[in-house]
């Protein structure tokens, strides 16, 4: 798996060694959907694996990426250690994955953190299917590729900065909290605070998972589109 992944140019370092296959191939073919619509994701998306394998190939990643620059290894070895100790606070509190984009100067280093200890293949489809009934998720979203896609759409946010443009905005701006948590999802409004990030991701996900997106998903999902189109052609 970890040789396909070399020949295609998932990532930089991929670790899923503790991941069940079935679940490493959903997961990859997910990533490479996105990766291959917007390929310069490729960019920032260094690592895709789980926290414990982030701890084992941290030092082998940022060589293979910065080659003998010990002071950009250092400070943003620095900012992986404390990434570490964040997912394992949020892992302990059941969350799934976690996308991630560390900035040192003008070096990024990002991926997706799989929380090994949630993928449990006898649970993690029916809690998938069950956040989505309640609408903690968004339809058609009981998937591992949902989960993935939900990462992604992180991923795109961290590049385009989408969640922070005017655009994004004045479109959000004309819905409710009550709306996106009836038309999205909860979680995208957690505590009744509209959280854009999140809005941007569980749009991403319906979008490219639900046949007929509901409105938001759906117009998020083209405002995403023309803005990558605008920056990188």
């Amino acid at each position: 798996m970890i040789n396909l992944c070399d020949k295609l140019n998932f990532a930089d370092e991929v670790f899923l060694d503790t991941v069940p296959t079935w679940l490493t191939k959903e997961a990859i073919a997910s990533a490479l959907s996105t990766l291959r619509k917007y390929p310069r994701v490729r960019t920032i998306f260094n690592y895709f694996g789980t926290l414990g394998g982030l701890e084992k190939r941290k030092d082998r990643v940022l060589r293979k990426l910065f080659g003998f620059n010990f002071i950009l290894i250092n400070a943003i070895l620095k900012e992986i250690n404390s990434l570490i100790n964040s997912c394992k606070g949020q892992f302990n509190d059941n969350i799934m994955a976690i996308a991630f984009l560390l900035e040192v100067d003008s070096f990024q280093f990002g991926g997706i953190i799989l929380n090994e200890k949630q993928l449990n293949p006898q649970s993690i489809l029916d809690d998938l299917e069950n956040e989505v009934k309640m609408g903690y998720s968004p339809k058609e979203c009981d998937s591992i590729k949902a989960l993935v896609d939900h990462e992604m759409g992180h991923l795109l946010d961290f590049d385009l900065t989408i969640s922070g443009s005017e655009e994004y905005k004045e479109f959000i701006n004309n819905y409710s909290v009550d709306f996106i948590e009836k038309n999205l999802s909860s979680y995208s409004v957690l505590g009744g605070i509209k959280n854009d990030r999140e809005i941007i991701a569980e749009s991403y996900a319906e979008y490219c998972n639900n046949p007929i997106p509901r409105i938001i998903a759906a117009e998020i999902g083209l405002l995403l589109d023309r803005h990558y189109k605008k920056r990188y052609y």
